[in-house]
Formats: C-alpha cells, sequence, structure tokens
C-alpha cells in the first residue's frame, strides 16, 4: 500500500499514513456469483517423461505446452487461471461474460487435443459447469477470480479419470450443449463430498 499524499510504501491494513497522518482508503470486497464452466487440462505420463528427459528439455516442453494452452483458450474466449506443473485450470464464463459458456469450453478442449500432438504429448481432459464466485478488492485494483470447490473438484475428477486425448463432462455440461457436439454418456462418477452420483459423458467431436 502506498499513502496517496507522500508516496510512502505501507503495509496494508493501516487506516491512516504512519509518516504524514493522511487517512488512507480502505479496500471493499464485492463478490458475485457467476456460471462459469471449469477445465482442467492434464499431459499424459508426465512423470515417465521427466525421468526420460533432460530437465532442460523438460522445460523447454512445459513452456511450448503452456503457450499451446494460453493461445487455445484465448481463441476460444476463455481465461487460464492457473498452471499447476504439468496441469492447467481454465474458466470460460469469467472474466468475460459468454452466453453459453461449455460450447467454448468444449471446443477449446476438442482443440487442445489436436494442437498438443504435435509437440509429441496428449492430454486428458474434464469440464464442468457449475458457479464460480468473482471477488472485486476495491476500485481499480486486480480482480480476483476465484471458482468454488465443488465446480473444481468435480473438473479435477473427470480430468483424472479420462484415458489419454479423452475429453470428460458432467451432465450439466453436456445438457448445455446437447445436439452441438457428439458425445455418448460413459456412465456415473461418484464425488467426494457430494451425496449423489454425476452422470459422465465423453465427447467425441
Amino acid at each position: 500500500m502506498r499513502c496517496p499524499n507522500c508516496g510512502k510504501d505501507l503495509p496494508e491494513g493501516m487506516r491512516f499514513c504512519g509518516y504524514c497522518g493522511t487517512p488512507l482508503p480502505t479496500l471493499e470486497k464485492e463478490e458475485e456469483r457467476k456460471l462459469a464452466s471449469v477445465m482442467f487440462v492434464d499431459v499424459v505420463g508426465f512423470t515417465r517423461l521427466s525421468e526420460q528427459k533432460d530437465p532442460e528439455e523438460v522445460s523447454e516442453l512445459l513452456d511450448r505446452f503452456y503457450r499451446v494452452v494460453d493461445e487455445v483458450v484465448r481463441r476460444h474466449h476463455g481465461h487460464v487461471d492457473k498452471l499447476i506443473g504439468d496441469a492447467a485450470l481454465v474458466l470460460f464464463g469469467v472474466p468475460r461474460a459468454l452466453e453459453n459458456p461449455p460450447f467454448h469450453a468444449l471446443s477449446a478442449a476438442l482443440d487442445l487435443v489436436e494442437q498438443v500432438r504435435t509437440l509429441g504429448i496428449q492430454v486428458h481432459i474434464g469440464v464442468h459447469t457449475g458457479e464460480v464466485l468473482v471477488t472485486h478488492m476495491g476500485e481499480g485494483v486486480a480482480v480476483d477470480y476465484t471458482v468454488i470447490g465443488d465446480t473444481v473438484n468435480v473438473a479435477q475428477r473427470l480430468e483424472s479419470l479420462a484415458q489419454a486425448s479423452e475429453i470428460l463432462v458432467s451432465e450439466r455440461t453436456w445438457r448445455m450443449v446437447e445436439g452441438l457436439f457428439e458425445g455418448e454418456a460413459v456412465g456415473e462418477l461418484t464425488v467426494k463430498g457430494r451425496t449423489r452420483p454425476i452422470r459422465v459423458w465423453v465427447i467425441q467431436g
């Protein structure tokens, strides 16, 4: 935090500047819920690849993977929320509102499956649609996008069950794009913290 009067750097949470006594602006938190599709993308067999390749080669491969993910996600109007090792957490519907987030998410997923082949790797993908909590911290301050735990947990669980080059989606996601994509029901999935299993589809095109 910086004093608007004297320009001194100050610890967060102070109400008055310790140097000149100027009252400091307070950050007000605003929250709103939005519908979004959460997509988890993970490289298949990355641990084995890491054992077989030089560390510099692994680092270069990850950099190329990140660039492909970023390019594809941007092309389909999504937002890369986090890069976690050999995985990516992607949001569709925030920060940019979309009329049909699952449509953009699945279009990106199919595109990603094809694009990463040029890197000599494969991915598995999980997509779930639900609410996310958008937190605004003060005027002019960067917006934090916090994803509700259930939405992320389901998407991550779907990704962990997907085979190489496979895209698994939840029933809620599928119902919003039914007729726009080819898919097949593959059964039910039990997710930790949920009392009822969810039905799962695999996207084929």
